[in-house]
């Protein structure tokens, strides 16, 4: 997940406050594809994973990135109802794709939010000079990509893997030994080197495989953040006991 700029947290933490599924940070938000929420969640709930409170279209991708992509418990569903039980729109990137629902999430008199993923100078410039496979198993593994060879990472050989993909040890074996022939040095988002160092049967192998951090960077982080925060104090006082003496 793309960390926050520029005071964030560098891993933020997902908690649950008052049944609202939230990431700390400032702002840390998972916003991956939208779905319709289970049944029994109440529609004000601020839910920024995997759910429509936050929509995002990524503008440079040739479709709605809600329209490509699913969730194991939830389908997509139609963009009326989504737009329905939609608070805010978060758009990654520039290009026009997601400009009809730019247009319809305004007309509801909802805030959009714009957005841009920014690599980490430092790490891109340690991979300078170096040839890479660079793999990923996100939403969006194209995109991973192209960041790199964006911010100048010599990407020799490529692999891409379903989103929140478990890796193997075949599978990494796999990868060593194909960076190993051409000598090219693995790169993975740091979203799934986490996943790879966090198992125990993955970790040592993991070792000489480089993340590669960015941050999604709002252009209006203050206007996020206030909205985020009325949300919060909106959602904590409806679950306040009301008091039947007034």
């Amino acid at each position: 997940m793309p960390k926050p700029s520029p005071s964030g947290s560098r891993h933020p933490s997902q908690r649950s406050v008052s049944g609202m599924h939230w990431v700390t940070g400032s702002p840390a938000l998972d916003m991956t594809s939208a779905h319709t929420k289970p049944p029994g969640q109440p529609p004000s709930q601020l839910c920024v994973q995997k759910s429509p409170l936050f929509r995002r279209e990524q503008a440079s991708s040739a479709l709605p990135h809600w329209l490509s992509r699913s969730h194991a418990s939830h389908s997509c569903a139609p963009l009326s109802v989504q737009l329905a039980r939609t608070d805010a729109l978060v758009v990654v990137g520039d290009g026009t794709a997601a400009d009809p629902v730019i247009a319809a999430v305004a007309a509801r008199g909802r805030p959009v939010f714009r957005a841009r993923i920014v690599p980490d100078r430092l790490a891109a410039e340690a991979l300078h000079g170096q040839r890479v496979l660079a793999f990923a198993g996100i939403g969006d593994p194209a995109r991973f990509v192209r960041t790199l060879k964006a911010s100048g990472v010599a990407v020799v050989a490529e692999r891409t893997f379903p989103d929140h993909h478990p890796y193997t040890q075949a599978e990494l074996t796999e990868l060593i030994a194909a960076a190993g022939e051409q000598q090219l040095r693995l790169v993975t988002t740091e979203k799934d080197l986490s996943r790879l160092r966090s198992d125990p049967a993955l970790k040592a192998m993991a070792t000489d495989i480089s993340g590669f951090p960015v941050t999604l960077r709002f252009e209006d982080e203050p206007g996020l953040c206030d909205f985020i925060a009325a949300r919060l104090r909106a959602a904590s006082e409806a679950r306040l006991p009301r008091n039947h003496h007034d």
